[in-house]
């Protein structure tokens, strides 16, 4: 779980810091084409982001429904964000409409994926907590 999330920050920090270079650095010298490509680049890594977050959601699911540490409910679900985060690479074959980078799904699986990860930790912050037995 921990390598699917750490490939997806990863992915992250490197789209931000593509990014930002285009804002601060590349956009003073003129370049339309070069500021484009910069920009279509970092889009590209915040895309590619959905496989790692995919990886995280499966292992997810894949703990929660072995150990029981949370409810069954969120094993499937789980399930479904990671199969949102896979769809949204098609984001790379697209070059407008709902599946493209700025289009409407590139907002969908990432809201899930918050969502998911919100209901988790209310879920994990609410739990009573484990009786322990006397020590002996």
């Amino acid at each position: 779980m921990l390598g699917g999330a750490v490939l997806a920050v990863s992915m992250i920090f490197a789209g931000t810091a593509v990014l930002n270079g285009a804002v601060f650095q590349v956009a003073s010298a003129g370049d339309a084409n070069l500021n484009h490509g910069l920009y279509d680049i970092a889009n590209d890594m915040f895309l590619a982001t959905g496989f790692g977050f995919a990886v995280m959601f499966v292992d997810a699911a894949v703990s929660i429904r072995i150990t029981a540490a949370l409810s069954g409910a969120m094993a499937p679900a789980a399930l479904v964000v990671a199969v949102l985060n896979v769809v949204s690479g098609v984001g790379f074959f697209t070059n407008s409409g709902f599946f493209a980078i700025g289009g409407t799904f590139t907002f969908i699986a990432p809201l899930a994926s918050l969502l998911w990860i919100l209901a988790a930790s209310i879920i994990m912050i609410r739990r009573a907590p484990i009786a322990r037995s006397p020590a002996v």
